[in-house]
C-alpha cells in the first residue's frame, strides 16, 4: 500500500498561523495591535519558520499513527517497522519568499544547484540505519520502480521508466548514477535552461548563452566554469541533450493564457537551438 501526503508549505503565499507564531516568537511586539494579531504581523522569515513547525507536526501525527494506529495507547498494532517514510521537496526555497539555498547557487526553477538540490530524509526502523547521509544524486523519479515492487504492483511490459530502482544502492552506499547522465529543462521565456550531469561534472546554459561546466561535488556554489578544460565532456553531453530532447512531449497546459500565447510567439521548445554548442 502506498500513500501520498503532499503539505502545501512551507510556500507562498507566507502565511504561518497565528497560535504557531506567538508560540515560535514570544518576545514579538505587534505593531498595529488593535487590528489584531495574525500572520500579516509577522517577517516573512517568521512566517516561513511558522510554516515549516506546522509541516513537522504533520508528520509527527503520522508517525504517531504508523505506531499506535488505533491511538489506543497500545502500540502492539504498530506498523512503523513495516512502512517506509521518504521526505522530500518538490523543489528548493524563493530568495525573494525568505528561502536560503546557501552555498547553492540560484533558487526555486532555476537549473543550477540551488534549485535542483532539495532535501530528503528517508526512515525505515530496523532497515535503514539511522543518522547514515547518502552523499549521491537521486532523483524523485527513482523511487517509481521502488514504489511500485513494495507496492505488489507491476510495470507493464514495454514501458519504459526515466527513473531506476536505486535501493540496493542507497544501503551498501554506492552511487546509482556513477555512469548515468542525468537532466534537468526548464522553459524560461522565449528559452530554455538546461543541465546535464555525468559524474561530478554538469554543463549549464540558461536562454542561448554560453555553455558552462561546473565541478558540483568540489564547487557546489557553481562558481568556477571549467568549460574550456572540459570541452570534450561538454560535446557528449550537448549531443546527449539533444537526443534526450526528442522523448519529451510538449506542455498541454500552461499556467496562464499570456504563458501560452508566449509559448506560440517564440515558437517554443526551441529544443535545436538550445542543444547546439557554438565553435
Amino acid at each position: 500500500m502506498q500513500h501520498d501526503v503532499a503539505h502545501n508549505a512551507p510556500h507562498s503565499p507566507l502565511q504561518g498561523k497565528t497560535e504557531d507564531l506567538k508560540a515560535l516568537f514570544p518576545d514579538h511586539e505587534p505593531t498595529n495591535p488593535g487590528n489584531g494579531v495574525d500572520y500579516r504581523d509577522y517577517g516573512k522569515r517568521q512566517n516561513y519558520v511558522a510554516m515549516m513547525y506546522a509541516v513537522d507536526r504533520g508528520v509527527s501525527r503520522l508517525q504517531d499513527a504508523l505506531k499506535d494506529p488505533n491511538q489506543d495507547g497500545d502500540s502492539s498494532d504498530s506498523v512503523a517497522e513495516d512502512t517506509l517514510i521518504v521526505f522530500l521537496s518538490d523543489n528548493s526555497g524563493k530568495i525573494l519568499q525568505a528561502g536560503n539555498n546557501a552555498p547553492l547557487k540560484d533558487d526555486n526553477g532555476s537549473t543550477h544547484e540551488g534549485g535542483i538540490r532539495v532535501p530528503m530524509l528517508m526512515v525505515w526502523p530496523g532497515v535503514l540505519e539511522a543518522g547514515t547521509v547518502f552523499p549521491h544524486p537521486v532523483t524523485a523519479l527513482d523511487f517509481y520502480p521502488k514504489f511500485a515492487a513494495l507496492s505488489d504492483a507491476s510495470v507493464p511490459n514495454g514501458k519504459k521508466l526515466d527513473g531506476k530502482d536505486v535501493w540496493a544502492d542507497l544501503r551498501t552506499g554506492n552511487n546509482p548514477h556513477a555512469s548515468d547522465t542525468l537532466f534537468w529543462l526548464r522553459h524560461y521565456g522565449g528559452g530554455n535552461e538546461v543541465a546535464i550531469r555525468n559524474g561530478d561534472l554538469k554543463a549549464y546554459r540558461k536562454q542561448f548563452g554560453k555553455w558552462q561546466v561546473f565541478d558540483v561535488k568540489e564547487d557546489v556554489a557553481e562558481n568556477n566554469d571549467l568549460a574550456k578544460e572540459n570541452r570534450e565532456f561538454l560535446m557528449q553531453r550537448v549531443g546527449e541533450g539533444a537526443d534526450w530532447s526528442k522523448s519529451l512531449v510538449p506542455p498541454e497546459w500552461h499556467d496562464t493564457a499570456a504563458g501560452r500565447a508566449s509559448w506560440v510567439e517564440n515558437e517554443m521548445p526551441r529544443y535545436e537551438r538550445t542543444f547546439e554548442l557554438r565553435r
